[in-house]
């Protein structure tokens, strides 16, 4: 009988090797805003992460625009980032997609906790046009 870690393994390895697009992530952080207050700067890692944008309607993979099919949920939350295991991601992280130039910020990491995850999976929301 298989060892389940080596299957697993290779389970990752099959899935990273189809994150086809790539992501920047930018760690949050908070700086004074010079009025006693807070605002939060991202900084962007130095190199890119391997990805995939996914439509979070029935889980169908959408290639041209992330959000195809996103809008049933009438909310701007319409699609999932995947990650190879082990990312260092949080909620408040800024995500951007090197190729198209759109920026999200990670809402949610939905990778339940298991030695046996494949994948690690974080729902985005879109960032404003006007966000730094």
């Amino acid at each position: 009988m298989p060892d389940a870690r080596k299957l697993v393994a290779i389970g990752r390895r099959l899935i990273a090797s189809t994150l086809l697009d790539e992501a920047i992530i930018g760690d949050r952080t908070l700086v004074s805003d010079g009025y006693g207050g807070w605002t939060e700067a991202w900084a962007d890692r130095a190199s890119a992460t391997p990805s995939r944008y996914v439509s979070r309607q029935m889980g169908i993979q959408t290639d041209a625009d992330p959000r195809v099919g996103a809008g049933e949920f009438g909310s701007p939350e319409g699609i999932a980032v995947l990650l190879p295991v082990g990312t260092d991601v949080a909620e408040g992280d800024r995500i951007t997609d090197p190729a198209t130039g759109r920026r999200w910020i990670v809402t949610a990491e939905r990778t339940p906790l298991s030695q046996l995850q494949t994948v690690l999976r974080v729902i985005v929301r879109e960032m404003d046009t006007g966000s730094p």
